[in-house]
């Protein structure tokens, strides 16, 4: 179940996405290999709140509260892949590769939050790995 995005939604997402970033700096290599796949896939499918909140036609939290929730998800999966030897990185950012092709075959705004997204997640990568 989805609902709408509201102030106090968007506060418990930033928390939970803190958490999660707090627990991937503090596992061992071995568990951030473990949960590689399933963790890149949770923080891929938070991604998608943008895409979700403009079907809803909900465009005023789309506007404000999902760029903070959004950014705070990238910091998340930025934090992951960090963490990554570069096979890792490899298998793991072909995810989001394909998950941005994906939306391009469904409704156009559909392909355009994916699109944003992925440009936002490899605008920070690259930054962060310079």
């Amino acid at each position: 179940m989805h609902v709408a995005v509201t102030d106090r939604h968007a506060d418990l997402a930033d928390v939970l996405v803190d958490f999660f970033q707090a627990v991937v700096a503090a596992a061992s290599q071995r568990d951030v290999r473990t949960h590689l796949v399933p963790a890149a896939h949770f923080l891929l499918d938070a991604l998608c709140l943008r895409e979700r909140q403009f079907e809803r036609g909900d465009l005023v939290h789309a506007a404000v509260d999902i760029d903070a929730t959004e950014h705070a998800v990238i910091e998340a999966l930025v934090a992951l892949v960090l963490r990554m030897n570069e096979n890792e990185l490899a298998a793991v950012f072909v995810d989001p590769y394909e998950w941005k092709l994906v939306a391009a075959e469904g409704p156009r705004i559909a392909s355009l939050c994916r699109r944003v997204a992925f440009f936002r997640v490899t605008e920070v990568l690259a930054e962060r790995l310079r």
